[in-house]
Order: C-alpha cells, then structure tokens, then sequence
C-alpha cells in the first residue's frame, strides 16, 4: 500500500506506512498542541453502506441514525465534491436526506478546515406512523402512553389488540392513555395520525407513565426504562420535556417536518447515542441533551443559531461538537461534564462564554477561543484540570470569578487585549499555580502587572510577547 501523508492545516507532518496513530506537536496560536491523528486502512474499522471507512480528524463525517459513519471526508477534498453521499436504506423508514447541504458543507469547511462537522441523515417511517419500541418486564405491563393531541390518532399497542382512539385540542397539554398487555416481551406502539397534529409532551416527566394522575416524578418511574427506540413519523413535534427521563431509549429518528428541538428533550436519556437534529430547527432549548451520557455523535444543521443553556450538560460521551456559525453565545453550563472532549474550538461568532460553560471538563487540554469573544463568564472553565493553555482574545473585555478556578495544569496564560480585560475580583484567575506564565503584549507588561486583581507580579512571572 502506498504510503499515507499525514497534513496538519496544511503542512505535512509525516507518513503511515499502514493503519496507526500518529502524534506530533504543533505550535498552535499561542500555546503548542499534542495533534493526534489516526488513519484507517480501507478493510479495517467500522463503516456503513457495506463498506469500511476512514477517520478523520478533520473534514466531514456522514453518520447514520445509530451513529455509524457512513462516508468521512478529510477537510482538503471537501472543495472537490460534487455530491452528497447516497442516502442510507433501511426496511421500515424512507430517507429524506443530510441534514447539511452541500454548498453549507463547503462553507463551513472553507472558514473551519480543523474541525469535524457530522452530518447526519433525516427519516420518516416508510408508514409516515410514528413507531415507539418498548419493551416490558415482570408484572409491569399496564402502561399509560402520554402524548398531547391537537386533533385524532389510533393507537395500534402492537400485540393484536383493538387500537385506541386519542383525541385532544391542544399539543401542550398530555393525554395519557392506558392499555394492559397479557405478558411481558417487546412490543412496537404505532400512532396514526387521523388529524391534526400530535406532540411527544411531558408535563411531567416519561412518554410510558405508571398512572392517569399521578404527578409524582419517581411514582411515574416504573416504565422508565421500557422505551428503547423512536422512529417520528407525520404530524409529529418534539414538545417541552418529550423524552425527559426515558432512561432506555437508544435511538431516535427524526424526520425534517420537525421545526425545534424543545427544553429538556431528550433531558437525561442515559442510553441515546446518536441524534440527527433535522435541517428546519433554528433553536435547542435549555436541557435539550442535558446528561444524555452515551451520545457520542449529535448532527446540528446550519439552520440552528441558538443552543439553550446547559444543552449538553454531563455528555460525558461526547468528543467533540461542530456548533454552526449562526450560533453567538455559549450559554450558562453548555458543556459541563463533558468529559470526553480533550480540544474545543470554539464557533467564530460567539461574543460570550455563559458561566460555567466547560466547568468539570476534566479530560480537556485546550480550548481555542475566537476573536469575536468579548466575555468570559462565571466559573466558565472551572475544574479543567488537564488545560495546559488558554490564550484570551484581544476583544475580551471582562472576565468574571473563578474563570480558571483550580486550572492547576495550566502552566500559560496568554492575553492578547493591549486594556487588561477587567476582572470582576480576585478570584477571578484564582487557583492558577504560580509558576504559571503570564503573557501579555509587547509594550503593555506594567499595564497588566498594575492591573485590578491580576495575579501579584511579586509572585508570578509576566513576559511580553
């Protein structure tokens, strides 16, 4: 096999003879970055569409409904590309496309050649039903289906019973429906909708309840666990808490005639991994994956310019997530938890990084910030005790307590800002060690060291730059 040359934004840094990792050490903007990259031979790693494909660490990657990477484009080709990849088949649901155009993909690309957008695929259900798999255990097999009805569905409980009839005239408002099943086993809930509209709404919390009345959160637990996938056909909307707290659902597909992902979503679904946001949101509401803790893959199509507060919040799961451009703030705990992410760039037009936005990231060593940011909120990256690095952009103006708190890995700080940006107190860059380097620009060091609440200069070091 010929030989493999690896590039890092455009300079060639080395060859692979065969599959393997190699890393190596770029001088990054400010700070020097371990870059790991990782090459795939053809016949080996997994694939979809009955092919192997190749990582990248860079570029484009086309993920199925369950995650399964389907094509993967290394950043430098995405220019020469004509089409998408063929849209996947599956028995049972109708493709309706990637939830990225090509012409987007492009752009993106172009201005973020050293990230990683995904892509992802949009179905409906071939029957345009919406399809709930459940599965029951023991003497649990008397749930209440609760969804909000704007009009008429039937229900069909998948064991050969009569269907249901559900009617309602709001789709805020939970209609829950009983049906008793004659044993435990695995078990596909259809809805058809006869008209209107109908929406997965939660007042509560679970689509599969214990009770008709019951508020109680816990009481309403017992079925928690029953549903393990979602296949969203017409007439459907993800409402306010749609699939709060289904612990055992994996899969969900989505199909475009959903307009938003509402708050709370998909709020603790520990089992879901891989989510395709279709291409018509424009918004994710506050707790939308909030501690879904196996996703590893989320497709956000261009159209999304706003992401809630604590969005992703303890996705100790995820790698890393390609925010579109559209997107101006970081909002209070977007990223919390994130454990697995090890870099983060973040999107070029964010003004402001909410409070707490990366705390208890861990496993991060760097995160590059982007010169349109002008605020550094509250604890923002609180407890990231592998950050090496941070280089603070030369709009920030304010930076506010407990920013870097116990950073303790962090052996530079580099401003960019020729005005100090204004600590909001002491404790602001609390916690940095102080044999950690302060940089500053060249001409500017007395201004940083007679600065309010910066570090004392009698203690840590300050170098121009």
């Amino acid at each position: 096999m010929a030989d493999i040359t690896l590039s890092y934004k455009g300079a060639a840094i080395g060859e692979l003879s065969a599959s393997g990792t190699k890393t190596i050490k770029t001088a990054g903007k400010y700070c020097e970055d371990d870059i790991t990259l990782t090459y795939v031979s053809p016949g080996g790693g997994g694939g979809g569409g009955g092919g192997s494909v190749a990582s990248v660490a860079s570029g484009v990657q086309f993920v199925d409904y369950d995650g399964t990477v389907v094509e993967a484009w290394p950043a430098a080709d995405v220019a020469a590309k004509s089409a998408l990849p063929d849209n996947p088949s599956h028995t049972g649901l109708t493709a309706q496309g990637w939830n990225w155009s090509l012409t987007d993909i492009k752009s993106f690309v172009s201005a973020r050649s050293d990230e990683l957008l995904t892509v992802g695929q949009m179905y409906t259900t071939a029957s345009g039903d919406t399809e709930i798999d459940i599965e029951l255990f023991g003497g649990r097999l008397s749930p209440y289906l609760g969804i909000a009805v704007n009009g008429e569905v039937e229900v069909d409980w998948g064991d050969d019973t009569a269907t249901s009839t559900v009617t309602g005239s709001s789709t805020t408002i939970q209609v829950r429906t009983n049906h008793t099943y004659a044993a435990a086993g695995q078990y596909t809930i259809k809805i058809h909708v006869v008209s209107g509209r109908f929406a997965f709404h939660c007042t509560v919390g679970y689509c599969l309840l214990n009770t008709n009345s019951d508020t109680n959160v816990m009481n309403s637990a017992v079925y928690s666990s029953a549903v393990r996938a979602v296949r969203i056909g017409n007439n459907a909307d993800i409402s306010n808490s749609a699939f709060l707290l289904c612990f055992g659902v994996k899969y969900v597909t989505i199909p475009s005639t959903v307009s938003k992902i509402d708050i709370k979503a998909f709020d603790q679904c520990y089992s879901i991994e891989s989510v395709t946001v279709p291409s018509g949101v424009t918004s994710i509401g506050d707790s939308a994956f909030n501690m879904c803790k196996s996703l590893r893959n989320i497709a956000i199509p261009n159209s999304v310019t706003a992401v809630g507060a604590n969005a992703f919040y303890y996705c100790s799961s995820m790698p890393t997530v390609a925010i579109p451009s559209g997107v101006t703030k970081i909002k209070n705990y977007t990223f919390s938890y994130c454990n697995a992410m090890s870099t983060y760039k973040m999107p070029p037009n964010v003004t402001t990084l909410g409070d707490k936005a990366f705390e208890y990231c861990d496993g991060i060593q760097s995160v590059e910030l982007d010169d349109a940011l002008t605020a550094i909120g509250e604890g923002a990256f609180a407890y990231c005790y592998s950050m090496s690095c941070l280089t603070v952009p030369a709009n920030v103006s304010s930076i506010a307590t407990d920013a870097v708190k116990n950073c303790i890995g962090i052996g530079e700080l580099h401003f960019a800002p020729t005005v100090p940006p204004v600590l909001s107190s002491a404790n602001s860059l609390f916690g940095l060690r102080s044999d950690c380097i302060i940089y500053v620009p060249t001409g500017y060091l007395n201004t940083y060291k007679t600065a309010t609440n910066y570090p004392d200069p009698a203690v840590y070091t300050y170098v121009e730059e």
